[in-house]
Formats: C-alpha cells, structure tokens, sequence
C-alpha cells in the first residue's frame, strides 16, 4: 500500500494541469470583462448615433412648422418613425422638445437608458446615452414680393363660404410675414415689397418723377395724381427703368364722362368698393384716379410696416382683373435695374440677379381670370379705363373716341393673358422664383406656365386653404440648418 501511495503522491506533485485551469480561469475574468466593455461600449455607440440621426429629423420637422400649434407633436412623430422606443433593448422615452420664437430655435434633448450585457461583471447593470440637437432656423438673405389681387370680385366670400376674400387674403399674408419674421420686427438680410394690383397699379404719387414730361397736373383738377400710371409701348413686359420720356410712364387720368362725371353732377356706386381712390371735395366717389388701387410697399425691412400694408387692401371696382400689370410691376419691385429708385426702401436695393446668398422670390396671387370690364354697358365710352387705356401704342386704330382698347373682351383677354405669361417666363429667365396662387377661380394652365415649377403653383377654394397655401411657401422660404 505505501508503495502505491508513494507512487500517486508523486504524479500529483508532478501534474500541474489543474492549476493551470484555475490560473486561466481566474485569467479569463478579466479578458472577458474587457471584451463585454467593448460589445457594450459598441452598442452605445450604435444608440447614439441612432439618437443622433433621430433628434436631426425630429428637430428639422419641427423648424418647419415652427410656429404651429402641432410643431411639438411633429417632431416627436418623426423622432419615433426613426427610432423605436425599444431599440436595441433600450429604454427610449420621447424627446423633451424647446422652442424660442425669440432666437428661433428648436432645442431636442432625449435620454435613453440601456441594459449592459457583459459589464455586469463589473456591477454595472447599465447606461444612459443622452444626446442634445439645436435646430436654427436661418433665413437665406431673401428678397419677397407679393402681387395680390385688389379687385372688385375680392370683397366676395369664396364659392365655399366663409368671409370675404380680401379678409382671407390679408389673414394669409400676414401668416407668412410671421412664420419669415417670427417676433422680431427685422430679420437680417429679409426684404418683404407689396404689389396691390386691379387693371392698374399704383407706384406712388411720390415717384412723379417717373412721369412723361407731357404730364400736366392741372388736367386731374380738382384731384390730385395719385400714383396709378398706364403701360409704356414696347416696355409693358420688362423692368427697363424710367430714365428718359422715351421709357417714363404716362400718369392714369380717369378722364370726365358718363361713366365717371366729374365735377360730379350726381353721385356715383360708392360702398366698400367705391368708384374712387378716395371722394372728392364733395365727398362723391368720381375723379381722375377712380379705381386706383393703394400703392407699391417698395422692398421694406420692418415687419409692422409691411404688416400694417397688408391690413389696408381693400377691393377696388374698376376695369376687371389685368394680372400682366400686377406681374410688370412686381418685378420691378425686385430688378437691380431699378436699385435706388424707390422712395421708402433702401437704396442698395433691390440686389443683383444670381446672388448665392440671395433669393428673389415673387408670389402672385388671382382670384379670377383676366378680364376687361364695363360697369355701364353700354356706355359711349365702352371699356372701364385702365393701364391700357389711351394710345400707348402707335397703331390708334386700336382706340376709340374716349382711348379706350376698342377691342372685343375676349381680345383683351388674350392680349393680357399673353403678356403675363412672357413676363413670367422674363422673370424666371432672371433667376427669379416665381410662386403662383388661383384662389377660388382663375386659369391653372396660365398660371402652372407661370409657377417657377407646377409644385411652386398653388390652387385654393377657401379662405383656411389659402392660409395654409401661404403658410407652405413660408416654411419653404425659411431655411434650415442643424447649429449644434
């Protein structure tokens, strides 16, 4: 027995395997603590990232619609289309979402909490991964004007019910100055112009300069001109200055007659949308500016100045609706060919064409077709006077007595549906962006044509779609970046 004893005893002592076990099992702890820190460390990575890119596209959805109601609501709707709330295991609550209107800002923060799988080893259960985004809403330097439509027709409601149309449209514009401006009463580098437009426009009485120097004052006794002018030959459909007689404008003078008697003899239609710009000194609606709408709001920095612009538009009775003169006139409200000529605005403006850092945008606006009206058929002096009226053109045969266009309406028609779509097509040659609004009736072939795109041309039934039609091309102009 103790010779086997002795034997045993010595391969015991001779084999050391079962202490290399132990040794490398008390080794492995440590390997394998270390490569568990690595597959989780990975995993947070992974969250991260995924928080990251999530928060980008909930912030971005957000800035969008900054200042409406559902902002909040619509980024957590994105930040959850991208990311589950049990991503990989984790505990993925909804973002906590900050704006202020004040910097323009949209701030997301999120924690999420995720189960470790191998730092147990360690006591660590597990982690939390927060990440933060800044959305900064950033303006491009932007250039807006908006022509909108002033006619008699606009102090109807839309076919769809609800209030007037002018109240509808003044609600729109004013929704869009506040998604460009926010709270702030200036925005670096954002210019906002006004074109109010009927068959005419109005340049303002103070730019007589403009004038043809055949204007005499004395014919618009016992009125005054206020600030309407017709159409030049050869020009109607360019922004080409008014720097010489040959390329100045004829002052719009509403000339006496049966359709507009003036000294009156007898009052005319008045109301909401009266005859006149304003009464005379009897307080009648007749004189030489009838149907002059309010004037241009040349390009404007001041929010409460556009704003209060916006809140005067009222509906003018006169001649129909010429969209290719409401067109004319705003793109010269936003062509470096007339920088420094508007009283009222900057005088480096408007800037160069193709500026990079610089939008031109022009939106129209139309709640009906072209037309040409008379409100006394069939008055002796036939067709309403407007920015066609009188001979601007050499061929005359093409006036009556009165110098009106002695044409059929359907030929006036065709003559300004013509011209507004060349305008159109001069001023997106330009680089000009060009937005295009039906509200309730107009031709949507001329005005798509006319749209920088069919997805820049919006057409609208009611006065809440037109809100939201003006509220798209807001939050289409506000640019976004991602600031942290």
């Amino acid at each position: 027995m103790s010779g086997l004893f002795l034997k045993g005893w010595r391969r015991f002592r001779r084999d050391e395997r079962g202490a290399h076990s132990v040794f490398l099992a008390m080794a492995l702890i440590p390997l394998v603590g270390f490569a568990g820190i690595a597959v989780d460390t990975a995993r947070g990575y992974t969250l991260k990232n995924r928080l990251t890119s999530s928060l980008d596209a909930a912030g971005l959805a957000a800035g969008r619609v900054f200042f409406s109601a559902g902002a909040t609501n619509d980024a957590i709707d994105f930040f959850r289309a991208n990311i589950p709330a049990d991503f990989m295991g984790a505990t993925v609550p909804d973002p906590v979402v900050t704006k202020d209107d004040v910097a323009g800002t949209v701030t997301l923060t999120v924690t999420a909490t995720m189960p470790t799988s191998f730092m147990r080893i360690f006591g660590i259960d597990d982690v939390q991964v927060s990440r933060k985004t800044v959305i900064q809403r950033e303006n491009r330097g932007l250039e807006l004007v908006m022509v909108l439509d002033n006619t008699g027709s606009m102090r109807h409601p839309p076919s769809s019910g609800g209030q007037k149309r002018i109240y509808s449209l003044r609600d729109a514009a004013n929704q869009l100055i506040d998604i460009l401006y926010g709270t702030n009463e200036t925005v670096e580098n954002l210019w906002v112009g006004l074109v109010p437009y009927v068959t005419q426009v109005n340049v303002g009485s103070a730019h007589n300069a403009w004038l043809n120097s055949s204007y005499d004052p004395n014919t618009f006794l016992p009125d005054t001109w206020d600030g309407c002018v017709l159409i030049r030959e050869g020009l109607d459909e360019s922004d080409t200055p008014p720097t010489s007689d040959a390329t100045r404008f004829h002052a719009y003078n509403y000339d006496s007659g049966a359709d507009n008697t003036w000294p009156p003899i007898s009052p005319a239609p008045g109301g909401e949308s009266g005859w006149a710009k304003k009464p005379n000194q009897n307080g009648q609606w007749t004189g030489p500016n009838v149907g002059c709408p309010h004037p241009i709001l040349p390009l404007t920095a001041e929010k409460s100045t556009i704003k209060a612009a916006i809140d005067v538009m009222r509906p003018w009775r006169s001649g129909g609706t010429h969209g290719s003169v409401g067109m004319a006139w705003g793109w010269r409200a936003i062509s470096p060919q007339w920088r420094g000529m508007w009283q009222g605005s900057p005088s480096q403006l408007p800037l160069d064409y193709g500026d990079p850092q610089m939008d031109k945008v022009v939106i129209i606006l139309t709640d009906g077709f072209n037309q040409a009206f008379d409100h006394y058929t069939p008055g002796p002096e036939g067709w309403d006077y407007t920015a066609y009226s009188e001979p601007a053109f050499s061929d005359t045969s093409n006036y009556n007595s009165y110098g009106r266009l002695n044409w059929s309406s359907a030929q006036i028609v065709s003559m300004v549906d013509q011209s507004l779509a060349r305008i159109c097509e001069n001023m997106k040659a330009e680089g000009i962006i060009v937005y295009s609004i039906t509200f309730d009736g107009g031709s949507p072939s001329l005005f798509q044509n006319c749209a920088t795109s069919i997805g820049h041309y919006i057409d609208v039934e009611s006065g809440d779609d037109l809100t939201a039609a003006f509220t798209q091309i807001g939050e289409e102009l506000a640019d976004l970046r991602i600031s942290q």
